[in-house]
């Protein structure tokens, strides 16, 4: 499970997320962007996410993969 939260989120609050994790049995990860609204963790914080996302894709797809290869992300 990875999930991805912003810190000043008012919909889904943080407190949830850290909810979820606790739940949550196997892999899992936990981003969340302090700053960050509803949905807009992308926005503050472009480069962080676009890092989180490509640990997450070399994690379970392995770094060989078509994805990987042709620099999607």
């Amino acid at each position: 499970m990875d999930r991805f939260c912003g810190g000043e989120d008012t919909f889904v609050p943080t407190s949830m997320a850290h909810e979820l994790y606790r739940e949550s049995a196997g892999d899992k990860y936990l981003y969340i962007v302090p700053e960050a609204a509803h949905v807009t963790s992308f926005l503050v914080d472009s480069e962080g996410y676009k890092r989180h996302i490509k640990d997450f894709v070399a994690r379970y797809l392995g770094q060989n993969t078509e994805i990987r290869k042709k620099k999607w992300l």
